[in-house]
């Protein structure tokens, strides 16, 4: 399980949006970047349209149990209290309390 402790500038879940509702006058939605939302899920195993982060900075998560994390996007630093480091496109298994 992961707990959310400060979301950050623009932090939300998404997943993989809604295509096809432009006629309507909305938007596709979900992932701003849709090609590493897509590169996240491959590196991980997780099958498509599974949620993720996407924040803007600041996200500060905590985990209850271990958890496959790997960050993909613009590269950013990032800090893990209690685990291995976490690199861009390096999936990493963290323990619980990092």
């Amino acid at each position: 399980m992961i707990g959310v402790r400060a979301w950050g500038v623009g932090g939300r879940v998404v997943d993989a949006g809604v295509p096809g509702r432009g006629w309507l006058g909305a938007s596709r939605g979900g992932a701003v970047d849709l090609e590493s939302y897509t590169l996240a899920d491959r590196l991980v195993g997780n099958t498509s349209g599974t949620q993720q982060f996407e924040t803007s900075g600041g996200l500060v998560v905590e985990l209850t149990a271990p958890a496959m994390l790997v960050q993909t996007g613009a590269v950013v630093e990032l800090a893990v209290d209690g685990g291995p480091p976490l690199g861009w496109g390096s999936p990493v298994v963290l323990p619980a309390g990092c």
